[in-house]
This record gives structure tokens, C-alpha cells and sequence, in this order.
């Protein structure tokens, strides 16, 4: 049985290889490291695969940075992130360098707003900032106003009433009586409990019910503010949004709600210089507008071509995971002039 082949198949890869990672020599294991691309398959902290390289795939020796892959994007920015990417010691070279676009990744109520009533489960909209905006899904409401519509009969001050019909919540309101000066029916309300609600209560008639007293026909009605929100959408901005006591929109009938903004870096880079004569993918790591970053990575590629394969033919491709993703090295353990029928399974990382 031939060891390899020239045409990018799987019976055409390495047999020896797998002898390099513990394994037996045989084509089970040959045809499971062609091509491979899932992490820690073969090795604990990589991905290692054997892949066909044709002349049209072979990048350069040395190239600009124009890919930058982010692995961990940190947390608890109160401004967007700064971006370093790691200078080198080469004569002709020129240093890249970066800035990142900031998304949320936490949204906590701050102000809950002072008029009409919110809706548990409508969308806000953060109001600042430049980019796309992001979004905000309301989780729960609370009882914020309440009026007498009806004041019914057989009330007593000090009885205590809560809303008879709310679909959906966790804890109810309660109201405190008061009453006219020599009657039963119910003059004012004093709001108690504000309640939580993940679904607003209904208050038409016989909308409440006697906790106390033996009273009836007591109808009232409520606005209702925002008790949490749960981030829906983090955004993408270039400039960030007023990070405390941002404005919500876009509610059907609440009004003047307002929020606190953590930022995390995103998944989004501009490179504003791409640098040149990097052989090697620089370490590129997030820090200072009072937040804590961590490193990302940097992968390099010229003319859409992964940098540093040494020469066409049959290469091992080992990629970090964990924080050394996107960390790519090549190692040619049959080089060839040419190979021919070039596989689809490496379109992603290997690119004609």
C-alpha cells in the first residue's frame, strides 16, 4: 500500500501520519485526520488535521494582518476597548494596528420610566450611540400608579386589596384602603406592594379582590413600569452610547425609561493599518476604558491565503482552541510540485 498520493483525497493522504499522535497506522485513522477540523479530536488544545496544498493555495512567507479573529472578548468595558497588537523585531516591517467595535453585554433598568405603562415582553431600543443600536426585551413589570375608577361599598379603612386577575406573575400588588369620612366606599388607594408581573394585569371591572374587609365592586386602574430587562440584542458601535442612564425607546405606551450599559469588546475589528512583514500571527490583546480585557488573536492571511505554508503538497495544519485559537502553524511532510483534484473539505481554510 502506497504511503501517500499526489490528488487531494482521503485514500491519497498520509498512512504514517497517525503513528505521530499515538494512534495505529491504518486508514481508519489516516481518513479521520484528513481534513479535520474538529478541536481536540487527536491532540488536547488543538486542531490538527492533513490537508492537500496546491500551488494556487500557498500563501506567503510574510504578510500584512488582514483577518483578526477575536477568541474572548472580555467584559465590564465602561468605554469602548483600546486594541494592541504586539510589535516585531523585523527591519522592514511596519506594525499593524486596530480598533474594535463595542456591543453591550449587560442592560440594567435605571430609571423605569414615568408615564403610560410598559408591556412585558415589547422591545426597546437603546437611543445612543453610533452604529447599530442595541435592544432590550421587557422581562417584568411593576404596579407603578394606581386610581379609583368605582369605589364600590362595604369598605373599611386599613382593608387591603390586590389585583384579582393578573394572567401571569410573580408576586402580586397590594392596596391600602381609605375611605370616606362616614361611608364605605373606597375614596383612595395607597399602593403597598408594587407586585411583579410577566404579564400585566387586567383591570376592568372586578378587576381587584378583598385580601380584608368584605367589600365590592371596587374597579381601578394602573400604569405600569419596567421591573427588569434582559438584553436582546448587543449592538455593534463605532461610538459608544451613554453608558449610564441611556434613554429606552420605542414602547407602545411607556414613556421616559432609562438604563446602565456594560461593554464588551464584539466580534467586529476595523484594521487601521495592516502592517507588513509579519511572519507569524502577532499577539493582539484588549485593555484600558476602565474595563478588564483578555488576549485575542491575530490570523494572518495574504491574498486570502493562510500565511506560513511552507510548500504544496501534503501538510499536517495544527490551529490552538482555548486562548491560542486562531493560532495556525503548517509543518510539509510530503512536498510537491503540484497536486491535482483539489478537495472541497479545505475551501474554508485553504482558499485557491
Amino acid at each position: 500500500m502506497p504511503l501517500w498520493g499526489n490528488t487531494d483525497t482521503t485514500g491519497n493522504s498520509c498512512l504514517y501520519v497517525p503513528s505521530q499522535f499515538g494512534l495505529n497506522v491504518n486508514t481508519a485513522n489516516r481518513d479521520a485526520l484528513y481534513g479535520n477540523s474538529t478541536a481536540d479530536a487527536f491532540v488536547t488544545g488543538a486542531t490538527v488535521g492533513v490537508y492537500g496544498v496546491s500551488t494556487l493555495e500557498v500563501g506567503g512567507t510574510s504578510s500584512a494582518v488582514n483577518n483578526i479573529v477575536i477568541t474572548d472578548p472580555g467584559t465590564g468595558y465602561t468605554a469602548r476597548p483600546t486594541v494592541a497588537i504586539a510589535a516585531f523585531d523585523a527591519a522592514a516591517g511596519v506594525n499593524a494596528t486596530a480598533t474594535l467595535v463595542g456591543t453591550a453585554v449587560t442592560l440594567v433598568v435605571n430609571g423605569v420610566g414615568t408615564g403610560g405603562s410598559y408591556v412585558p415582553g415589547e422591545t426597546l431600543t437603546v437611543a445612543t450611540g453610533t452604529g447599530t443600536a442595541a435592544t432590550a426585551n421587557v422581562a417584568t413589570t411593576k404596579v407603578r400608579t394606581v386610581t379609583v375608577v368605582a369605589g364600590g361599598t362595604g369598605y373599611t379603612n386599613g382593608d387591603t386589596v390586590t389585583c384579582a386577575t393578573p394572567a401571569v406573575m410573580t408576586t402580586n400588588a397590594v392596596f391600602t384602603v381609605t375611605t370616606g369620612a362616614s361611608d364605605d366606599i373606597v375614596a383612595s388607594l395607597v399602593l403597598t406592594t408594587n407586585g411583579v408581573f410577566t404579564t400585566n394585569p387586567t383591570l376592568t371591572a372586578g378587576a381587584t379582590a378583598n385580601l380584608t374587609g368584605s367589600g365590592t365592586g371596587l374597579t381601578v386602574t394602573t400604569t405600569m413600569r419596567i421591573n427588569a430587562l434582559t438584553l436582546k440584542t448587543g449592538g455593534s458601535y463605532t461610538v459608544l452610547p451613554t453608558l449610564t442612564g441611556v434613554a429606552l425607546t420605542g414602547s407602545a405606551t411607556g414613556t421616559a425609561a432609562t438604563a446602565d450599559l456594560t461593554i464588551g469588546a464584539g466580534n467586529t475589528v476595523t484594521i487601521t493599518e495592516d502592517g507588513a512583514g509579519y511572519t507569524t500571527a502577532p499577539l493582539l490583546t484588549f485593555g484600558g476604558a476602565g474595563g478588564v480585557g483578555t488576549d485575542g488573536d491575530a490570523v494572518l492571511r495574504t491574498a486570502g491565503h493562510e500565511l506560513g505554508i511552507p510548500h504544496a503538497g501534503w501538510n499536517l495544519r495544527t490551529e490552538g482552541s482555548g486562548n491560542r485559537a486562531g493560532r495556525v502553524k503548517y509543518e510539509t511532510l510530503v512536498a510537491m510540485s503540484s497536486i491535482s483534484g483539489d478537495s472541497t473539505l479545505d475551501d474554508e481554510e485553504l482558499p485557491e
